[in-house]
């Protein structure tokens, strides 16, 4: 097991409303999801509709770095410690500007002066992968501090001249500060990853083109996410995270194993999903909240058919 002493999120400042998807034109709006968050100028997205997403990676209000840096910069202040503690960075984004650096490096080149960091990234399913890698890590190998990150900024990647990915995507970004040596307000008491179905269609994200995102997609996450689930005997009672793209499907699915919504469907409906990023953003909004003794399942799910359990407990 390890600890969460500090967590952290960001979202950018600018928003896309159901009204400014209907003023694009090509983009019907979601039906629960009133407004994503876009790091990308409003008016650029106005004139251009990011026709062509290089010229979508000129028109940054705040990079993918900037926000993963937000995020770090809150879950070191929670955390109560330095920058200079960091030992480790490990991060990841699924929308990055340049193959390399990795994430995780650029934010240390902006955090610290010399940390190791490498990028530990599986798409949706990223928060289970970095979790796994840290929960199997020898207590003598892993420095005191490490911080854990991710970004997405998705809508760089949108063609908002048709398409329904706009209507579901935002950006954001989230932090962690863990510990196998001290004891934070979270304990990780389980962390997989496996394969729990045949790669499934229905959405794409190419390294620098636009994302395609068909009309059965959320479905089809909805699916595997429920065959994550089925997969635990030990989620009843729990409060739920998932990475469903429907704010109304969140209820019911948790219902059905025996749990209740962490408060997925709020923040799906008030910024969007942000892909890797959105299941650490959720928890780390809501984790300090928390009582003492509540127990926190984060099932995830990809559309390569890779599945991701996360279990916490309030300590």
């Amino acid at each position: 097991m390890f600890s969460i002493l500090g967590a952290g999120f960001a979202y950018p400042e600018g928003e896309i409303s159901n009204e400014i998807l209907r003023t694009l034109g090509g983009v019907s709006p979601s039906g629960t999801i009133t407004t994503r968050r876009t790091a990308l100028k409003l008016d650029y997205l106005l004139t251009e509709r990011n026709a062509d997403p290089k010229r979508g990676s000129t028109a940054f209000v705040q990079t993918p770095t900037d926000l993963t840096l937000r995020a770090a910069l809150m879950a070191i202040e929670q955390a109560g410690i330095a920058r200079s503690q960091i030992g480790m960075i490990i991060g990841a984004t699924d929308t990055p500007l340049q193959v390399t650096p990795g994430e995780s490096q650029r934010l240390g080149d902006r955090l610290v002066e010399k940390i190791d960091a490498f990028d530990v990234s599986s798409g949706l399913t990223t928060l289970a992968s970095q979790m796994h890698a840290l929960l199997h890590w020898k207590v003598e190998r892993m420095p005191e501090y490490v911080l854990c990150v991710a970004a997405s900024a998705p809508t760089q990647r949108v063609d908002y001249r048709s398409g329904i990915a706009g209507s579901y995507l935002g950006d954001g970004a989230y932090a962690f500060v863990v510990s196998k040596r001290h004891q934070g307000f979270l304990r990780v008491v389980h962390a997989e990853q496996r394969r729990v179905s045949a790669a499934r269609e229905g959405f794409v994200l190419p390294l620098y083109g636009h994302i395609r995102m068909d009309q059965g997609a959320p479905q089809v996450i909805e699916e595997l996410i429920a065959n994550v689930l089925e997969r635990r005997a030990t989620t009843e009672n729990a409060l739920l995270i998932c990475n469903a793209f429907e704010p109304a499907s969140i209820a019911p699915l948790a219902l059905r194993f025996g749990m209740s919504d962490m408060g997925v469907a709020e923040d799906l409906a008030l910024f969007g999903h942000c892909l890797c990023a959105f299941p650490g953003a959720v928890l780390a909004k809501r984790a300090a909240q928390l009582n003492r003794g509540v127990r926190v399942c984060i099932a995830l799910a990809d559309y390569e058919g890779l599945g991701g359990i996360v279990e916490l407990e309030r300590c």
